[in-house]
């Protein structure tokens, strides 16, 4: 039995967190997840279908305001994929007295972690190409809002999982950021495409990036899988839509209208001279959400909403599946990841590979 249909489910674990028999497994299949329910451990109180975001709606509401901006600070804005807003926004919550909810690399898992300590937020940095796991964190989280102030980092879906979890309760305390999300691989996934290309336990590194500014490629403690500069596998198939989860195609948080107190992500229209050092895109919808930006050591101004909207889809639709992902899904388990996406999407492949051998003899410089 299920939650929901598992081309529906986020893996927000919302239902995983209510469930009062603890009988909910959330299984990740490489294209999907699944909540499964135990039937025989099962007592019929319908909690979960009460929390899941697929029966259940948050309320939508338009920004109203739209600014571009980074951090002050010119080294932590070089160590952040774009401006380095969230790691401002999370330093000064946490100086004031509160917790932050946020995503890390733990234990060889994307997973979500409750911190007051300002040493965690350089394991938050940075974008992570992946469905992390919010595990127990609204459990956490609903305990820590008794006392405390919170703020939630994640993707729509797990915002709108611990809205629908928290039930009103306690939300005063709450503070939420939402990231413009194109889609996610499951963790089962990307695990095919690490262990096809290292010899290593992934839970041997402290760190796993998907991105530096505007190089995208996955870096295992700093050092990238493939050649530096150049585009792996897990990349190319996750830049064109290839991998993602098959709810991502149907996301129904792609719109402008948002569910968190402000929303992050790229500001991909900006054409300033200093593009290059990473320029955060915030949309603020409500007056918390001004509060959290209320900091000397952030630089924002103004921007255009149509421009964000137009340099960033998932603002106005979800990304579009490509006719490749069946044929994705149903070889990479037995030919292999690399050979399936290069099968795939051959041009973009052999680009990269051409790119590589340029960077060798030097006629590309990265």
């Amino acid at each position: 039995m299920k939650v929901c249909d598992e081309n529906k489910c986020s893996g927000c674990y919302a239902c995983y967190n209510v469930c009062p028999k603890k009988c909910i497994l959330v299984e990740d299949n490489g294209d999907t997840t699944k909540a499964n329910i135990d039937e025989n451990e099962c007592i019929h109180c319908n909690l979960c279908k009460k929390v899941c975001p697929v029966y259940n709606e948050c309320t939508f509401i338009y920004p109203k305001n739209c600014y571009e901006g980074w951090i002050k600070d010119d080294e932590k804005r070089k160590y952040s994929s774009s401006g380095g807003i969230a790691s401002a926004i999370m330093t000064k919550f946490i100086q004031n007295g509160g917790f932050v909810a946020a995503c890390a690399f733990i234990d060889g898992e994307f997973k979500f972690k409750l911190t007051n300590d300002i040493k965690d937020i350089k394991w938050f940095r940075g974008s992570k190409y992946v469905k992390s796991k919010p595990y127990d964190i609204y459990n956490e989280i609903k305990n820590c809002l008794i006392h405390n102030k919170v703020l939630f980092i994640g993707l729509p879906c797990q915002v709108s999982g611990l809205f629908l979890y928290l039930n009103k309760k306690n939300i005063d305390n709450l503070f939420t950021i939402d990231l413009i999300c194109h889609g996610t691989p499951t963790q089962a996934l990307f695990q095919s495409f690490y262990y096809e290309n290292s010899d290593k336990n992934i839970k041997s590194h402290n760190k796993i990036s998907f991105r530096k500014k505007h190089n995208f490629q996955v870096y295992c403690d700093d050092k990238p899988i493939e050649y530096e500069g150049v585009q792996d596998a897990y990349t190319i198939a996750f830049l064109e839509g290839l991998t993602y989860s098959e709810n991502c195609y149907s996301c129904k948080y792609a719109r402008i209208e948002r569910i968190s107190d402000i929303t992050l992500g790229d500001s991909w229209s900006y054409l300033g001279n200093d593009a290059a050092k990473g320029v955060s895109l915030v949309l603020v919808q409500t007056d918390k959400g001004e509060k959290l930006l209320n900091d000397e050591d952030i630089y924002l101004h103004k921007c255009d909403i149509n421009s964000a909207i137009n340099s960033n889809h998932q603002l106005n639709h979800p990304s579009i599946m490509p006719k490749q992902r069946k044929y994705f899904f149903e070889n990479y388990k037995s030919i292999g990841f690399v050979k399936t996406v290069k099968k795939s999407l051959p041009k973009k492949y052999f680009k990269q590979k051409l790119k590589k051998l340029m960077i060798k003899i030097g006629l590309y410089r990265k």
